[in-house]
């Protein structure tokens, strides 16, 4: 690329993975990083990739989904232009989401840093995003008296990001953004949004934006069930899953006219 002289020139490199995958997710000073689970293996892949020679140290930490350490693993060596500097991390055995802590450092000075969320589970039914986000933006809500509201959160935030969403997620609450236009997609598990609010959401819905409700609908504000075409089967009807998370006991709803 040549630039005239006295003009200025932003540019940059990308790498895609794959459909409803993530590019680099941190980038700087001529190199980006990339976390990925390829073709959803029974690894995690953490790789430093450079457009020019150098050297570095790559750390990557493996936590399963209560935050526990489950892998940990350091190795420093050489970068050249489609030989990236990588990690493979085995994915713990069991849980929703695993997170993986990464940094790139050279000479003792970290370059990138990123912490990332990567799914283990299968998308549970009721936390189906039905379709690839290609940069729409999702806001999830969660109730914070939920017994395990961050772990409802970081599951949705994880497939989210898989799916290309970008994705506004704090931890649990009903501070609901100011403007809802800004987002296509609303994602609230449980109590998560204020009552004096209803109408605002209705009417966003109304207007083409998407409505994401997830938890037994006893658990949502009651206001937001009168809205829902969602009413339950019967009493005592329920998906058989595990009590973590979204993965918690669901009852079967059936849409109304």
């Amino acid at each position: 690329m040549e630039v005239p002289p006295g003009e200025t020139a932003l540019w940059g490199f990308d790498v895609i993975l794959r459909e409803g995958g993530r590019h680099f997710v941190a980038a700087g000073e001529d190199c980006g990083l990339i976390v990925q689970r390829p073709d959803e293996s029974d690894v995690v892949v953490a790789a430093v990739h450079a457009a020019s020679p150098r050297r570095g140290k790559l750390i990557v930490h493996l936590l399963d989904h209560e935050g526990r350490l489950h892998q940990s693993i350091a190795k420093e060596g050489e970068i050249e232009p489609g030989e990236p500097l990588q990690e493979i991390l085995n994915v713990p055995p069991t849980g929703d989401f695993a997170t993986v802590e990464v940094s790139y450092l050279e000479k003792d000075r970290t370059v990138l840093q990123s912490v990332e969320r990567v799914p283990l589970a299968d998308y549970s039914p009721s936390s189906t995003l039905p379709f690839t986000g290609k940069g729409h933006q999702v806001f999830i809500g969660v109730d914070p008296d939920l017994e395990h509201g961050e772990h409802d959160g970081t599951y949705l935030q994880c497939h989210a990001l898989d799916a290309g969403f970008s994705v506004a997620w704090n931890g649990p609450g009903d501070d609901p953004p100011s403007i809802l236009a800004d987002y296509s997609v609303v994602a609230v598990v449980g109590n998560a949004w204020p009552a004096a609010r209803i109408d605002e959401l209705v009417n966003w819905v109304k207007s083409g934006g998407g409505l994401l409700v997830c938890a037994p609908s006893y658990l949502a504000n009651e206001v937001l069930q009168q809205v829902l075409p969602l009413i339950p089967m019967r009493a005592g009807s329920y998906l058989d899953e595990e009590p973590l998370g979204l993965k918690r006991l669901h009852p079967i709803s059936r849409q109304t006219a």
